[in-house]
C-alpha cells in the first residue's frame, strides 16, 4: 500500500504544516521589540535609492516569491508618535501609504509602487485581563506568542494555524482560526474595539459605540481598509484541557464523499471541533504507484475538549459512519496541545511553509460539484508541496458589525507552492486554470487570500452587495484623498 512510511508526529506535522497555509508560514525567530520612543520623527526611513533598500524590500513578503513592485519608502516607526510622523511624511511628500504587520499576504499587498510602506513590526505589545476576559494586543503579534501568553493564564483565542502569522493582517482578512467555529466563526468576529491611525494622523479608538463604521470596517475589511490598526482588543475564552487530533487517509478522488461525510457531522453538532480536509502528493508513492494513490485526501478533525472522554465522545459522530471504516490509514485521538498545533506548523520535517506561493480561494454553496472540480484539478498539479485545504465550517453564522460578509459552510483553499524560479509560470497557470475551473460553483472569495491578477472583480465579489457599497462609501468619507493605497488588483 503505497502510504506514507512516517511516525506518528512527522506524519501529523506534515498534515499540520500545510493546514498553517491558511494564512502563510514562515520559520523566522521573533525579536525583542526595540523600546518605544515618543518623537516627532518617523522612526527608521529608507529610502529607494539607499544601499539597503532592496534588502528591505524583498524581507518585506514572508515568502521566496518577491512581487516586482517598487515604494519609494519603507518607515519602520517604533511609537505611536513615529507613526503619526509617518502619516504626515507621507502627506507633505504625496505618497500613498501601505501597511504590513508580518508580510503574509501571500500577493505581497503590502508592496506597491510608489508610496510608504509603514512596517509596523515593531508594535509587539501583549496585555491581558483575565478578569474582564480580553487581550490588547499590537498587530505584529505572532500567534504562537499570544497563545504563550494567554495559554499562561487558562485563556485561548482563535490564532492563526501558523506559529508565525502575526494579528494585524490575520484579523482584518477574518481569520481562519484554531477552533474557530466554537470561538465566534471567524477571529475578526472576536475584534472588541481597535486604534486606528487614520489617513490625517489622528487616532482612533473604535468600537460598536465609537466610530462603529470603522469598527464594522476593521472586521473583515482586509487590505482595503482606510487606516493603520495600531492595536486590538480581542475577546478571549476558556483554553481547551485535552486537545485531539485524528487523521483519515483516502484517495483524493474520494474528496466529495468526505466532504459530505463532515458536513453531515457537522450539521449534527460537532462543538470545539475544527473540522478540515487536505488533498496532498503522497510522499511515498513510487513511478509504479496507480493514479489513485498519487494524491492523498485527508480527513483531519480537531477537537478541543476538557477530557478524552468527552473529545471521544465528539468524535463519535464521525468514526461511527461507514466511511471512516473504509479509510486507507486512520489515527484517532492523538493527544496534542493549542501550543503543539502551533509548532507543528513550523515544523521544518513537514516541507510546506517553506519556498514560493501563490493562492486562490472561493466559498461555495455547491460543495459537492466544487470539491469534485478541485479534486479533479489537483491531479494536475505540477508541484508535489501543492495542496488544497478544505473547510467544513459547522458556525457559518454573521454578526451585524462586520465587513466580512461571505460566509458558507464549505472553503476552499488552493496553494501552489514551488521551489525554483524558473517554475513560477507552470504554478501560477495551475493555480488559475483551477480557479477558472471553480469559478461556477463559487459564493464569493477570502479577501486576505485571492487572486486578482485575471480577474479584479473578485475582490468585491468578497463582499455581499451591501457590504461592498458600505465599504466604498466608508473609503471615500475616511480617506477623500485616497491616502491608502487600497485593495491591490494585480499581481
Amino acid at each position: 500500500m503505497f502510504l506514507p512510511q512516517l511516525t506518528r508526529r512527522d506524519f501529523l506535522s506534515g498534515l499540520l504544516g500545510a493546514g498553517a497555509t491558511l494564512a502563510g508560514c514562515r520559520q523566522a525567530a521573533d525579536p525583542d521589540r526595540p523600546r518605544s520612543t515618543a518623537t516627532s520623527t518617523p522612526g527608521t526611513v529608507v529610502m529607494r535609492d539607499d544601499p539597503d533598500f532592496e534588502l528591505w524590500r524583498t524581507s518585506m513578503p514572508w515568502q521566496l516569491w518577491k512581487p516586482d513592485r517598487q515604494p519609494d519608502s519603507i518607515v519602520r516607526p517604533e511609537s505611536i508618535d513615529e507613526l503619526a510622523a509617518a502619516v504626515q511624511l507621507a502627506r507633505d511628500k504625496g505618497w500613498r501609504i501601505t501597511s504590513r504587520s508580518g508580510g503574509h499576504h501571500v500577493w505581497g499587498a503590502m508592496l506597491r509602487d510608489d508610496g510608504m510602506l509603514i512596517d509596523m513590526s515593531r508594535f509587539r505589545e501583549v496585555r491581558i485581563d483575565p478578569e474582564q476576559g480580553f487581550a490588547d494586543v499590537g498587530p505584529a503579534v505572532w500567534s504562537d506568542r499570544l497563545n504563550r501568553a494567554l495559554a499562561a493564564e487558562g485563556l485561548a483565542f482563535p490564532v492563526a494555524h501558523c506559529a508565525s502569522v502575526p494579528m494585524g493582517g490575520y484579523l482584518m482578512g477574518g481569520g481562519f482560526g484554531l477552533n474557530g467555529d466554537e470561538w465566534g466563526a471567524m477571529a475578526c468576529f472576536s475584534v472588541l474595539e481597535a486604534d486606528v491611525m487614520t489617513a490625517d494622523g489622528e487616532l482612533l479608538t473604535v468600537g460598536p459605540d465609537q466610530h462603529e463604521d470603522l469598527y464594522w470596517a476593521v472586521r473583515g475589511a482586509g487590505h482595503g481598509f482606510p487606516g493603520i490598526v495600531s492595536r486590538y482588543r480581542l475577546r478571549l475564552y476558556p483554553a481547551p484541557q485535552d486537545v485531539r487530533e485524528s487523521v483519515f487517509v483516502f484517495p483524493a478522488g474520494r474528496l466529495p464523499e468526505v466532504g459530505d461525510w463532515l458536513r453531515s457531522a457537522a450539521a449534527t453538532g460537532m462543538p470545539n471541533t475544527e473540522l478540515m480536509c487536505l488533498l496532498l502528493d503522497n510522499p511515498d508513492a513510487g513511478p509504479d504507484a496507480p493514479p489513485a494513490m498519487r494524491k492523498l485526501c485527508i480527513a483531519r478533525p480537531v477537537v478541543f475538549a476538557d477530557s478524552s472522554a468527552e473529545a471521544e465522545q465528539i468524535l463519535a459522530p464521525l468514526t461511527a459512519h461507514p466511511l471512516a471504516g473504509e479509510a486507507l490509514f486512520t489515527n484517532l485521538l492523538q493527544p496534542n496541545t493549542m501550543q503543539g498545533l502551533l509548532e507543528g506548523s513550523i515544523d521544518l520535517r513537514s516541507g510546506f511553509g517553506f519556498g514560493r506561493y501563490a493562492v486562490d480561494t472561493a466559498w461555495t454553496n455547491e460543495p459537492a460539484d466544487a470539491l469534485a472540480t478541485v479534486a479533479a484539478e489537483f491531479a494536475s498539479a505540477p508541484s508535489p508541496k501543492t495542496h488544497v485545504v478544505v473547510l467544513i465550517k459547522g458556525n457559518s453564522e454573521l454578526p451585524e458589525a462586520t465587513a466580512l460578509s461571505r460566509l458558507t459552510d464549505t472553503w476552499i483553499g488552493s496553494y501552489a507552492v514551488w521551489d525554483r524560479a524558473e517554475d513560477t509560470a507552470a504554478n501560477v497557470d495551475w493555480l488559475r486554470q483551477t480557479s477558472a475551473a471553480l469559478k461556477p460553483f463559487a459564493a464569493g472569495h477570502s479577501i486576505n487570500e485571492l487572486d486578482a491578477g485575471v480577474d479584479p472583480g473578485k475582490i468585491e465579489r468578497s463582499f455581499t452587495p451591501e457590504a461592498w457599497a458600505r465599504l466604498e462609501a466608508i473609503r471615500a468619507e475616511r480617506d477623500p484623498d485616497g491616502r491608502f493605497h487600497g485593495f491591490l488588483q494585480h499581481t
